[in-house]
């Protein structure tokens, strides 16, 4: 016999003949079974902001009497996903707890995994090539190909470093050398 349930169950043998009979009897604990379930793959995951990431559960019922009804991911970042095999990418740097859950009808079982996201850096360049200007004479800078870091940052600033102790502010800027010299100018890009 299987019990289909957790529980404590009385069995009764009763044996009969003509004159008499004979019965005995016993206690069986039926004790709940858990899922199992665990991630597969390191304890610790290292990726840059926007890359995807593919977890992977390895999950089984308990028993066949108690099937597992659900397995929910939480990414520790404000979302979750139900499902064996989801992917997810973070949006921004930082440490995250990715936790899997497993429940049947009785019980849940949990695993979790660390996953580390590094800050990308948003790239661009100077539209321009080394200048040779009068002093006084003003000359354009342009900042072009900016992109950010990841889809979910934005350019904040771009701010240039003419090199005379002097700075400005945007995609496109004018400046002027009060005095003759030679410069290094800065861009600098920040999400």
């Amino acid at each position: 016999h299987a019990y289909e349930d957790q529980g404590v169950y009385t069995v009764t043998l009763r044996i009969d003949d003509e004159d008499s009979s004979f019965t005995d009897t016993i206690t069986v604990v039926v004790n709940d079974v858990s899922p199992s379930g665990s991630i597969s793959g390191p304890d610790t995951i290292i990726v840059d902001e926007g890359e995807e990431v593919l977890f992977d559960a390895d999950v089984s019922a308990g028993s066949i009497y108690d099937p597992i009804i659900f397995v929910i991911w939480d990414f520790g970042d404000g979302t979750s996903e139900v499902g064996l095999s989801p992917t997810h990418s973070f949006d921004e740097n930082g440490t995250y707890i990715v936790t899997l859950t497993v429940n049947d009808e009785d019980n849940s079982i949990t695993d979790s995994v660390t996953v580390i996201v590094n800050d990308v850096n948003p790239i661009g360049g100077i539209g321009a090539t080394d200048l040779e200007v009068d002093e006084g004479s003003e000359v354009g800078f342009e900042a072009i190909g900016l992109v950010s870091g990841s889809d979910a940052d934005e350019i904040t600033s771009v701010v240039w470093d003419f090199g005379d102790g002097t700075t400005g502010e945007g995609i496109t800027v004018n400046h002027a050398y009060e005095d003759q010299g030679v410069y290094t100018v800065t861009l600098r890009i920040d999400d």
